[in-house]
Parts: C-alpha cells; structure tokens; sequence
C-alpha cells in the first residue's frame, strides 16, 4: 500500500524576502558590526584580567606602614559629616540649620599571652554651627581618652571561654538599645568599670 502525497503549495517568496532583510547592505556596516563586536570581547577580557590583578594587592594597613610587632596593633578611623535641618522641631526654634562634625579615634592594642592592653583616643569637633545651633556632649568632645583597659582572658573546667576588662573601656549588650558603642552619633559614650563575660 502506497500513500501519495499532495504536491506542496509552499510559496517560499515570503522565506527569501526575510532572509534579505537579515542580510547586511554594505561592506561599512559589516565593518563596524565586528568592531563592536571585537570591543566588547576586549574590554570583557580587560576588566576579567583588571578584577584578578586587584584581587592579589596585598590589602594597605597602618601596621605594615609602621612596622609594628606582631603583640601591638594600631588602628584608627575618621568620619566627617554634614547635618543641615530645614525646619526646627525644637521649642522655640525657628529657620534652618547646619553643622559640619568630624570624628576621629585611634585605638592601639597589646596582646601579651593572656593579657590584652587597649589604650583609644576620640577627638569629636564641628564647624559652621551658629550662635544658636543646639550643641551638646553628644556632638562635641574634643580629645578624650575613650577607653583605657586591661583585660584577662582565661579559661576553667567549668566555663569554656571568658574574660574580665577592668578600668575605662565601651561595650554592645545584647540589641545595643540599652549599653551599646555609639555609631550615628558624633561622640561616643564609655563606661568605667568591671566587664566580666563568659561563653558556655
């Protein structure tokens, strides 16, 4: 048994005119199709090449600047921020407002066996505040040791890690919304006392 089938009625007219409109016109655009092309395999190449090359920088810190031992470590940080308020939300207050605070500490620490030593300046300053800008010890306080501690690290049978800081020093307890370090505001607050922790 033999199927026939029927002769195709396929125009293939609509086929050959979609293929031309695929075809390029010229040479030029030809040209500068595969230059682009080409650009953006080289600049892919670059920036693969640029990212491996940023990667195997040995990362800059103020100890390998200073040569320090391996018992002392020197950090510091500095912030600047400017604070403008449009309309006062004080008691009798009125018109605009600006300040220009900068904050900057340095902490040096050493590390002996057991005993760690901290030793942290906080210098907390502003400028362009007017005569009236509401300013307190939360925006300025001007070089201040912030902490100065001698801590005690040491372990038992009983507690598998814990330590005791004695003398002037900052702290984070718990979600930090009662005791905690400062981070929006200008100055930072520090406590004087006995930390005493451990970790089960």
């Amino acid at each position: 048994m033999a199927f026939l089938m029927p002769k195709s009625r396929f125009n293939h007219t609509w086929l050959d005119q979609g293929l031309m409109s695929l075809r390029i016109p010229n040479k030029h655009m030809f040209l500068h199709f595969r230059r682009r092309i080409l650009l953006t395999i080289l600049v892919a190449l670059v920036t693969c090449f640029q990212s491996a090359a940023i990667a195997e920088v040995t990362k800059w810190s103020l100890n390998s600047l200073l040569k320090t031992p391996e018992w002392l470590s020197i950090s510091g940080a500095q912030r600047t921020r400017f604070e403008t308020l449009d309309e006062q939300f004080r008691a009798g207050g009125n018109g605009s407002d600006q300040i220009l605070v900068f904050r900057t500490n340095i902490l040096a620490q050493l590390e002996w066996r057991q005993w760690n030593f901290a030793f942290e300046v906080l210098d907390s300053r502003q400028a362009y505040g007017d005569e009236n800008t509401k300013i307190a010890s939360g925006d300025v306080n001007p070089l201040d040791v912030l902490q100065l501690y001698a801590k005690w690290n040491f372990a038992s049978d009983e507690r598998a890690e814990s330590s005791m800081r004695v003398g002037r020093f900052t702290m984070d307890i718990g979600s930090r919304r009662l005791v905690a370090r400062n981070r929006f505001r200008n100055a930072i607050n520090a406590f004087l006392g006995i930390d005493w922790r451990e970790k089960v």
